[in-house]
C-alpha cells in the first residue's frame, strides 16, 4: 500500500512533503482486487468477509466468485451481498437480514469450533 510516507523537506520559500501517490487497491485488474482483499483479511486477522456487488458493476461482479474463491482457500467465511444502487425494488430488507443472521450464525459455529480467524 502506498501513500503519504512522512518526509518533510524544508526549501526556501517554505515546507513542502514528499509522497507516493495513493493508490486504491480494490481498482483494477481482478487478480490485484482480490490478492488485495486476501492480504488485508490475512493482516487483519479477520473472522470473515462480507462483500457488496451491485448488478450496475459488471466487473465487480465477476470478481465475487474469484473472491470467494479465494478466500474459502484461506479458510475465511465470504458473504456477498448484492444490491441495486439505481432501483430500491431490486432490495430485500428481510432477504438481507436473513443473509446476515446465517453468516453471522457460520462465523459463531466456527469460532466455537476452533475454527475461526480470531
Amino acid at each position: 500500500m502506498s501513500g503519504y510516507n512522512g518526509n518533510f523537506r524544508k526549501k526556501r520559500m517554505g515546507w513542502t512533503c514528499s509522497y507516493v501517490p495513493l493508490e486504491n487497491l480494490l481498482v483494477g485488474k481482478a487478480e490485484k482486487r482480490v490478492k488485495s482483499i486476501v492480504k488485508l483479511a490475512e493482516d487483519y486477522d479477520v473472522d470473515g468477509v462480507i462483500h457488496f456487488s451491485t448488478p450496475a458493476c459488471r466487473h465487480e461482479n465477476f470478481s465475487s466468485r474469484l473472491i470467494l474463491d479465494a478466500l474459502n482457500d484461506k479458510g475465511i467465511p465470504f458473504l456477498n451481498l448484492d444490491g441495486d444502487m439505481t432501483d430500491e425494488r431490486n432490495y430485500s430488507p428481510k432477504r438481507t437480514m436473513d443473509k446476515l443472521c446465517l453468516f453471522l450464525e457460520v462465523m459463531k459455529d466456527r469460532k466455537a469450533n476452533g475454527a475461526g480467524n480470531g
